[in-house]
């Protein structure tokens, strides 16, 4: 077991996601296709491979379809576990009005 992730163990994780991304990104636009711009997706993933703390910002997009969505999706994503600290994680997330 790794004691720490590296950055391509992230990212292949959420590479596995980026249907849930995906889904996220089409709802906002059928929702309201004016909210755009760059959302970054915060959290902590713990030592067995959960996140904790998923957190969406800027604020304008917290409150936002997207915004949730991303929330509730990333909180049930699984990355590989490692027997080091807890890591916290930020990716950016590209939102375009269609």
């Amino acid at each position: 077991m790794p004691r720490q992730l590296d950055d391509s163990d992230v990212l292949g994780s959420i590479r596995k996601y980026r249907k849930d991304v995906q889904t996220c990104l089409e709802k906002q636009a059928s929702a309201d296709p004016s909210v755009q711009g760059r959302m970054i997706i915060k959290m902590v993933i713990q030592r067995n491979g959960q996140p904790s703390r998923v957190t969406v910002q800027p604020d304008r997009f917290a409150a936002s379809v997207v915004g949730k969505c991303m929330q509730r999706s990333v909180a049930r994503w699984r990355f590989p576990r490692f027997s080091g600290p807890s890591m916290p994680v930020d990716f950016p997330v590209l939102v375009r009005g269609q």
